[in-house]
């Protein structure tokens, strides 16, 4: 299967000027897949296998607004992004995992700590220091643009 993401990656690496940079701030791949901690279940694939389309109401400012929307997603590992970064020319100089993000990434079940930073605990208790674990929330990709401009 095809995936049409790939072509952005090339774009880019395309319109970036030879040493110009990237900074990618992402949802973990991991978070994207658990829909709730207690018990753990999980809604979407790590890896990609095609279009999700999903639709709804509100919005993230006002759930309760009269508004529709439709979105098509498309999961991707981090090894994925990574590969295809490369592929299309770029140089990965950077890349952290986050297990903590100072906004709430996704609700419900990021929940904040005593420090003030949210996380997506799995384990008993699901708080810091009760045997339980934080997810991967967010990730940070940073890349250059390589002389080429060629992708593979």
């Amino acid at each position: 299967m095809d995936d049409p993401n790939r072509e952005h990656w090339e774009q880019l690496a395309t319109i970036q000027r030879p040493g110009g940079n990237l900074a990618l701030v992402e949802l973990h791949p991991m978070l994207t897949m658990v829909s709730s901690v207690g018990p753990p279940e999980l809604d979407f694939p790590y890896e990609f296998d095609g279009p999700h389309v999903f639709e709804g109401s509100g919005s993230y400012a006002n759930p309760e607004s009269d508004v529709s929307w439709t979105i098509v997603q498309f999961a991707h590992s981090l090894g994925e992004v990574v590969t295809a970064a490369v592929d299309a020319g770029l140089a990965i100089t950077h890349l952290v995992e986050h297990t903590s993000a100072s906004l709430n990434p996704r609700s419900p079940g990021t929940g904040m700590d005593v420090d003030g930073r949210y996380r997506y605990h799995i384990g008993e208790g699901a708080a810091v220091g009760s045997g339980s674990y934080p997810l991967p929330v967010l990730f940070t990709l940073l890349a250059t643009a390589s002389d080429r401009h060629q992708p593979n």
